[in-house]
């Protein structure tokens, strides 16, 4: 690098990146402008792995009954034994890190943020790896004790590495993944791979007390809706499937469904299609709700799609199998017997991006 930072040089008002330097170990960079330019910190590397590690998650952690706080650091370990960690290491300046514990069991990508339990009292801790599957547990700054029940997955398709923002206002936590392998290169287009939409987590209560993790998406988006169209609800049947208009390529659905008789219920739109049967939505476990309902909130771009069910406790996305043509229609199939569509809305979904900038849509 043209510039390496000192050691006094972390101090506030710096802004300080973690990284893995591959084949050195884990690093900081230090930037005094805003995060415009970052300089190589000095004193690299900060941590080693005796075998194999990579991706450091940095968390300041805070005791919630108060007391000094330090850093922790989650970071991906592998062993010669070829064993998977997570490892904590605490530090109070950045620089000297101890090791404390570790959790087996994840792969790449540590994510580490505290939550409250809505419809319960207190917060709890999670713990994801690069996939998405986490533990629900408590931290005290040094180790992780996770909740009963092992690791648990609530996302599922094209999402993968994802990073959530610390220290959000208002405390959110927001997750951004990698849409991995949802959108290939393609002719005439100048990239490929895409980033998730962002995700605002959250921890719920189940009626039998279980912890859970919810995903929705982040309203801010909202904004972008146009269009509204309240659909007229109606059945479902074999050979009778209910329908709504959607504009253009993009847009956003609501859907309840009840299932009713059917042994398969399919939402299509373009050439893409969503399957429950059997309990599951694509293949994963969701449970009707207790009137034996489906709430889905779908939201298409033109390379893929993104969905969160039942309040959350689900989350999919995948790529869209029509390179983004307008579908018209969200159609709904009932097989094996009458379904019903209970509530539908629609929207448009104006494009981020500011022509007159030379973005497009």
């Amino acid at each position: 690098p043209a510039a390496s930072a000192s050691l006094h040089s972390l101090s506030p008002p710096a802004l300080v990146a973690a990284f893995t330097d591959t084949g050195a170990g884990e690093c900081l960079a230090v930037s005094h402008n805003g995060g415009m330019s970052f300089d190589y910190f000095e004193g690299n590397p900060v941590l080693t792995h005796p075998h194999d590690g990579r991706d450091p998650k940095l968390v300041r952690y805070e005791p919630e009954g108060g007391g000094p706080g330090h850093w922790v650091m989650a970071v991906y370990r592998e062993h010669a034994d070829g064993s998977q960690v997570i490892a904590f290491f605490t530090s109070d300046d950045l620089k000297a890190w101890t090791y404390r514990s570790e959790v087996a069991g994840f792969y790449e990508c540590p994510e580490l943020f505290r939550l409250p339990v809505a419809g319960g009292s207190g917060s709890k801790w999670v713990l994801m790896g690069a996939d998405t599957a986490h533990l629900i547990g408590d931290f005290d700054g040094f180790t992780f004790v996770p909740d009963g029940g092992g690791l648990r997955r609530c996302q599922f398709g094209n999402i993968y590495a994802s990073q959530c923002f610390s220290n959000a206002p208002g405390g959110r936590v927001v997750q951004v993944g990698w849409a991995r392998g949802a959108v290939p290169r393609r002719p005439g287009v100048c990239f490929s791979q895409a980033f998730n939409l962002p995700l605002a987590l959250s921890l719920g209560t189940e009626p039998s007390g279980e912890v859970t993790l919810r995903s929705a998406f982040v309203p801010e988006l909202e904004t972008l809706r146009e269009a509204e169209r309240v659909a007229q609800p109606g059945p479902a049947a074999p050979g009778a499937p209910w329908l709504t208009r959607v504009p253009g390529a993009t847009f956003e659905a609501e859907l309840t469904l009840e299932p009713g008789a059917a042994t398969r219920i399919v939402v299509h739109f373009g050439a893409t299609q969503l399957v429950y049967a059997n309990g599951r939505l694509n293949g994963e476990a969701v449970p009707l709700d207790a009137e034996g309902r489906l709430s889905l909130r779908l939201m298409v771009d033109r390379p893929l799609w993104e969905l969160t069910a039942q309040d959350g406790r689900a989350y999919f996305a995948g790529p869209r199998l029509d390179a983004g043509a307008e579908p018209g229609v969200v159609l709904v199939e009932a097989v094996g017997g009458a379904g019903r569509v209970v509530a539908a809305r629609t929207w448009g979904l104006r494009s981020i991006w500011n022509r007159a900038d030379g973005g497009s849509a």
